[in-house]
């Protein structure tokens, strides 16, 4: 292992380590909770099956989690109840093969007693299933706040990075509402080291549910193709020429609409990929047009909305070429996304997300 850089956060004490060359990566169905103490070996990589571990500062003997039995099951249930909506399952005995990563609980706290987890953040996930991740918790420290720790250390192994909404899973400091992995683009705390990954979804920033449904699947297989509506401008509505016409989207689906196309006649016009489904058409020239979209599912389902007649009228002056471009509102456009060339280590070191388990989500 290699360390090219080494950034320390003030306010939640995050330290980055590149790691470079690795070929590891985390893609397992499962997760074992493993409470009861390991003993690892540092390797170039993480090998869960092995006990090998690519962070060479936590190689060596880490002993059990103290708190009791009742601690532990409200960890797995908080757990489950964070990653409900994937495929992905958690279980606290150890597996059998080599398909499943873990996350080590330990009442040790090895890199100082501010440091709650430990992972490495891998923007492709591209590394192979085995990945290892560490949450360090006192006996009584709250069953939802170590679930949260845990849940974060996975989510970087998957790709995601801090960002700047307490409601999201992956927000770095504490809070004292409920957080889950949120459906929309977020900004990013810290600058994007993951960029390239998270375009596919946000031009700028992350929208964690897309990318684990990406990564993981769903829990329960797609039904179906979306619904889609054009629920604005309404049909046979007219707008002054020269203007831009804002064109509001509803779909639905029973896992996650992927992304939601605008058409003029058969002409794309764009796309968006994260909600709320908005597209702005400017400076629409003089003219009459019909305008349809049309939704994708994760699952590659797709359908075509209502078709909207509008009318552009008046001495409005049109730009160069047809019907301007439409642009989703929320800035998201699917992209290339090329695996970078290294993965990076993060301790996420944040104070205890403390959650109320009124209202979760199930």
């Amino acid at each position: 292992m290699r360390i090219d850089s080494i950034t320390c956060c003030a306010t939640c004490s995050i330290v980055l380590v590149a790691l470079c060359n690795s070929s590891d990566a985390l893609a397992a169905a499962r997760v074992y909770v493993a409470f009861d103490g390991v003993s690892l070996v540092a390797d170039d990589v993480d090998d869960a099956a092995v006990d090998r571990t690519a962070i060479a500062m936590l190689a060596g003997t880490l002993p059990p989690f103290a708190g009791d039995a009742a601690t532990r099951a409200a960890v797995l249930a908080s757990m489950r109840s964070d990653w409900a909506a994937y495929a992905i399952e958690i279980v606290d005995e150890r597996p059998s093969g080599d398909d499943w990563s873990m996350a080590v609980v330990t009442s040790a706290h090895p890199l100082g007693e501010s440091v709650t987890g430990a992972a490495v953040l891998d923007c492709a996930d591209d590394r192979g299933p085995g990945e290892i991740v560490f949450a360090f918790a006192d006996a009584d420290d709250d069953a939802i706040a170590i679930a949260a720790t845990i849940s974060q250390e996975l989510a970087h192994a998957y790709g995601l990075e801090h960002t700047d909404d307490p409601r999201d899973l992956v927000y770095p400091l504490a809070t004292d509402g409920d957080a889950s992995f949120l459906d929309e683009c977020v900004m990013l705390v810290e600058g994007s080291m993951c960029a390239d990954e998270h375009r596919r979804w946000c031009d700028d920033g992350q929208n964690a549910h897309a990318e684990l449904l990406d990564r993981l699947g769903p829990a329960v297989a797609d039904g179906g193709p979306p619904q889609i509506e054009v629920v604005s401008p309404g049909d046979g509505e007219q707008i002054v020429a020269g203007t831009d016409l804002e064109v509001e989207i509803d779909a639905d689906d029973d896992v996650r609409v992927d992304r939601v196309v605008l058409f003029e006649g058969d002409r794309e016009l764009g796309e968006d990929r994260s909600p709320p489904w908005r597209f702005v058409v400017t400076a629409v020239p003089s003219g009459s047009y019909v305008l349809r979209a049309r939704a994708f599912d994760m699952a590659g389902h797709e359908r075509d909305s209502n078709t909207i007649a509008i009318t552009a009228v008046g001495s409005g002056v049109a730009p160069a070429g047809d019907v301007a471009r439409g642009a989703g509102d929320a800035g998201c456009r699917i992209g290339a996304a090329s695996p970078p060339a290294f993965a990076w280590f993060a301790l996420a070191s944040c104070n205890w997300r403390r959650r109320r388990a009124a209202g979760r989500r199930s």
